[in-house]
């Protein structure tokens, strides 16, 4: 019964001070550490910008492609979306199976079936279109979402990708988890390590349906929970929203 009258009392003191809006804002991190944090995230992520196509990406319907047979234009060709059966369509070799396998062996596949028509055939095999796999960012940052996976994601380039961090996030226990939503693997990310000591052990490498999580603040934490007491009805379930797409793909 105490706990019930604190709890409107509070209530009734947060909203007889003016609050305006319909959410509850907690106190934020020092704009100062976030900012450092954020700057320092800039430039590791300029430093470590995604490198060239990987050949070891594994390639799936809806990926989009581009061929290039040297010194052959007619051979060659852009924008070549994998069927949802697995295969593509080439001129002189016909139906081709590429899902399932690596930018590699497409290559080298192609390379010799050609061969059968061009003497010394020289294939390339790039993936102009990443659509087939992601990884998520959620929590506090600026954009979470999906990501598509390119097999040259770490934890850096995601939260570049996502917008960095809020104001309310906490750089102490971003983490990343893995595999199975209801009992992942989880890879802590030392965010200080990785900006202040040029330490990028925990700057982990992505793989399909991570998910990178940044955590609220302690005070952010007391914000959302005051927040779910004054308005139960209005407050999104954000936090938990890219674990249930996870899951669903899943099944």
């Amino acid at each position: 019964m105490r706990t019930t009258v604190l709890t409107l009392s509070l209530a009734a003191a947060l909203l007889a001070g003016g609050c305006a809006s319909t959410r509850v804002q907690s106190a934020p991190e020092p704009e100062a550490q976030v900012d450092a944090f954020n700057a320092g995230l800039r430039e590791v992520a300029a430093r470590s910008m995604r490198g060239g196509p990987t050949l070891d990406y594994v390639i799936d319907p809806p990926d989009v492609l581009s061929v290039y047979v040297k010194d052959n234009e007619e051979l060659s060709g852009t924008n070549i979306t994998v069927g949802p059966d697995g295969k593509i369509a080439r001129p002189l070799i016909g139906v081709v199976t590429v899902a399932g396998k690596t930018v590699a062996e497409v290559s080298s596949e192609l390379q010799h079936r050609y061969s059968e028509f061009i003497r010394d055939a020289s294939v390339t095999v790039m993936v102009t279109g990443y659509k087939s796999k992601f990884v998520y960012v959620d929590g506090e940052v600026r954009n979470p979402g999906r990501y598509a996976y390119t097999g040259n994601d770490s934890v850096v380039n995601a939260l570049a990708q996502s917008g960095f961090l809020t104001r309310r996030a906490s750089p102490n226990g971003i983490h990343v988890a893995r595999g199975n939503p209801n009992d992942p693997e989880i890879y802590p990310v030392r965010l200080k390590d990785i900006i202040v000591d040029d330490d990028s052990r925990t700057n982990w490498l992505l793989e399909p349906d991570d998910i990178v999580y940044v955590p609220p603040s302690f005070l952010s934490r007391v914000g959302y929970i005051v927040e779910e007491i004054l308005f139960p009805f209005a407050l999104p379930l954000q936090l938990y929203s890219t674990y249930d797409d996870v899951s669903d793909r899943n099944n």
